[in-house]
């Protein structure tokens, strides 16, 4: 990674530019047992988990105004034989390349009131190359996807009383195109090329009053348009108590919802898929309780218990009248869960993070758990300095306890392990980290998606990575 950073006291112009490059040949042999046969190298995918990506940034800051760029690019080779694909084949693979360029204003328009703008461009594009067969019947397929954008946005914050703040704003985004293609490359062949555009809108406010001293009533709502399925109102409301100094209760409602993308409304082609462009958004309403308490000892403890409704979640599922793939709101789920974690900063320098979170999601109509969502999950993080304040060393232990998979079956709890040491700027310029994964080798996995032939996806093995960073 490389970094250039400069200010210019008398002129107020600040400039930012960095990049980075990431190069990774994975792991030489990954064995899924599901393709265990000869006729697919015993079940050895070789080679094949290949991963390089490069990505970029620059702000250019003066007065009021700020603006920034930033790009990327990721090519991610794939061993897993996904959507049927030939095993072991070598050539399947992602690539993904984002850019965007965002112009931001600020402005102090009295004591009390601040103006806040945006104006932005967004580029996306996704390829991928799906290979089938063998030998001189094989066929490349490739599915390709882009997408550009323009949007505005502007925000006014204005302190009206001294217990009251408002805040208001708006937002404007114009899809300039939205492509998605498939199609063979030789012999060639198209099976899908749709093109689309489209535009949303939302304007909100919020509104934070204190009651009292130690009292705060938060509401807000928002307003959304899209062109694609209409209108939506989403309120959210917080009650903030803090009793004593070193305590904070916290009561929260909210509703959201998270729009259909372009995908799951017209992404088809017969028979095997169809689009379905009256596909509704997924709402969700949520409550939450936190309770945030600091402790002698310079240590910190938090504990949130929280429900959620979730409805229209959007499902792919099989349309019995023609056999087709379609996503359709298909599900209504219920969440419960409480999540507990406690940290302390050490004046020896050590800093400790424990987490747990014990949860349950299930299907409402059938009462069943939803696959892939583990009961239990807990994490603790330690950072101890090693040498002086320049060098520090930490540990980092995540739990997930068994899931349902995609077909039924339970997998099995996950312990992974990684161990890091890093450093402070050493001299001036110069900053290294170095990071041992998967200490403890674990080969467990998560549960596959409804597009492979596995039930679970191992992790990786064992592995390394070391980083340097040169700031100039």
């Amino acid at each position: 990674m490389l970094r250039f950073e400069t200010r210019d006291g008398q002129s107020g112009l600040e400039v930012l530019v960095s990049g980075s490059i990431y190069d990774s040949a994975g792991e030489e042999q990954i064995y899924f047992p599901e393709f265990d046969a000869p006729t697919s190298n015993n079940g050895v995918a070789q080679n094949s988990d290949g991963d390089r990506a490069y990505h970029f940034y620059g702000s250019l800051g003066y007065g009021d105004f700020t603006l920034t760029g930033g790009w990327a690019w990721r090519r991610k080779m794939v061993p897993t034989a996904s959507f049927a694909t030939t095993f072991n084949d070598g050539g399947e693979l992602t690539e993904d390349e984002r850019a965007y360029v965002d112009l931001k204003g600020e402005h102090e328009l009295a004591e009390n009131l601040k103006f806040i703008e945006h104006v932005s461009y967004d580029y996306s594009w996704y390829r991928g190359e799906y290979p089938f067969g063998t030998g001189p019947g094989r066929v490349l397929n490739v599915d390709e996807a882009l997408g550009e954008s323009v949007s505005a946005d502007w925000q006014l914050n204005w302190q009206a009383l001294e217990r009251c703040k408002l805040i208001l704003g708006g937002d404007l985004r114009e899809s300039l195109s939205v492509q998605q293609q498939n199609w063979d490359a030789v012999p060639y062949v198209v099976y899908l090329d749709d093109q689309r555009d489209g535009r949303n809108l939302g304007v909100f406010a919020q509104g934070e009053l204190s009651l009292l001293t130690n009292l705060v009533l938060n509401v807000g709502g928002r307003f959304d348009h899209y062109s694609t399925f209409g209108n939506t109102v989403n309120p959210r409301l917080a009650l903030i108590y803090a009793p004593w100094e070193a305590t904070t209760f916290k009561a929260l409602y909210g509703e959201a919802f998270r729009a259909p993308n372009a995908f799951e409304l017209y992404y088809g082609y017969p028979p095997a898929m169809k689009p379905n462009p009256n596909l509704q958004p997924e709402e969700i309403r949520t409550y939450e309780l936190v309770w945030e308490q600091r402790l002698p000892a310079n240590l910190r403890f938090s504990a949130s218990a929280y429900h959620y409704d979730v409805d229209n979640l959007a499902s792919q599922v099989i349309d019995p009248g023609d056999g087709s793939l379609v996503f359709q709101n298909t599900m209504q789920v219920q969440a419960n869960g409480l999540e507990l974690a406690l940290e302390g900063r050490f004046t020896n320098g050590i800093t400790a993070r424990v987490g747990y979170a014990i949860q349950q999601t299930e299907d409402q109509a059938t009462g069943l758990e939803l696959s892939n969502s583990p009961r239990h999950l807990a994490k603790l993080n330690v950072t101890a300095p090693v040498w002086s304040d320049k060098v520090f060393a930490g540990l980092d232990l995540q739990y997930s306890s068994p899931v349902t998979t995609v077909l039924g079956n339970r997998s099995q709890e996950i312990w992974l392990l990684n161990a890091t040491i890093f450093s402070r700027p050493l001299g001036k310029n110069l900053e290294m980290s170095a990071t041992l994964y998967n200490l403890l080798d674990e080969r467990h996995g998560f549960s596959a998606s409804t597009e492979h032939v596995q039930d679970t996806i191992p992790l990786p093995g064992r592995s390394f990575r070391m980083k340097l960073t040169y700031r100039f």
